[in-house]
């Protein structure tokens, strides 16, 4: 028991290590240590730095609950193999880059800070759904494509409008994190993320298809994909 509390905890730590490098240590890099006093002189890229804690935090807690492969159907999709290195690259360019652009007035949008602060707003939405969306899924939620053990089809809570409320979050953070640094850089790579997300949504909805049969198809027929009444 003590030592099974043991490693729980000693995961949490190392996620919250690597979580936090990577959505805190590295735009805080990519802005330059030198001058941090500057990054926070702004109270949107405080509250960009406020949710990266917040996300690190409940990937730290949540990632060691969750294995990469903890299901007992993997679905091996070979595209999403690519798609999951293709989003990590992008992922790096855009923490590290955006601050960059944006200390320095690089390829950045023309606009006053009204556009900063949507951007805020856009990236808190996406972090509470990017939240939601797992935690009310519990034990059957996953990174890879997989159905848990005794496998149940979740329809109410977020899942009551769209079926796929994280990835609207991870859009949506994207998107916010871009507005937020003023970035025509972070715009495009938003399309692309955005695009490699669909291509996710239809390998994971091609396998609880198979899973559900005609109780899924009834489920989309009342619901959305990732926008509520639109798509």
């Amino acid at each position: 028991m003590m030592k099974n509390t043991f490693l729980s905890i000693l995961k949490a730590i190392v996620s919250l290590l690597i979580y936090g490098f990577l959505l805190i240590g590295i735009p805080l890099l990519g802005w330059g240590i030198d001058d941090l006093t500057e990054f926070l002189a702004h109270p949107v890229r405080v509250i960009f730095l406020l949710g990266a804690i917040f996300i690190s935090i409940f990937y730290a807690w949540f990632m060691p609950k969750n294995n990469l492969s903890d299901g007992v159907k993997d679905e091996s999709v070979s595209r999403q193999k690519v798609v999951f290195v293709v989003n990590i690259i992008f992922y790096l360019i855009m923490f590290t880059l955006l601050p960059y652009c944006d200390r320095h007035n690089l390829w950045q949008i023309q606009a006053d800070n009204s556009l900063r602060y949507l951007g805020g707003v856009i990236f808190v939405i996406g972090l509470i759904f990017s939240a939601w969306g797992p935690l009310h899924l519990g034990q059957q939620s996953s990174y890879t494509l997989t159905i848990q053990q005794d496998h149940k089809l979740i329809t109410d809570g977020p899942f009551r409008y769209i079926r796929h409320p994280r990835y609207l979050g991870l859009s949506l953070w994207i998107l916010g994190v871009s507005l937020i640094y003023l970035s025509i850089i972070g715009l495009v790579i938003t399309t692309v993320v955005t695009f490699l997300l669909t291509l996710r949504i239809d390998d994971e909805e091609n396998l609880l298809q198979q899973q559900f049969g005609q109780e899924w198809q009834k489920y989309c027929q009342q619901t959305k994909r990732i926008i509520p009444l639109i798509y």
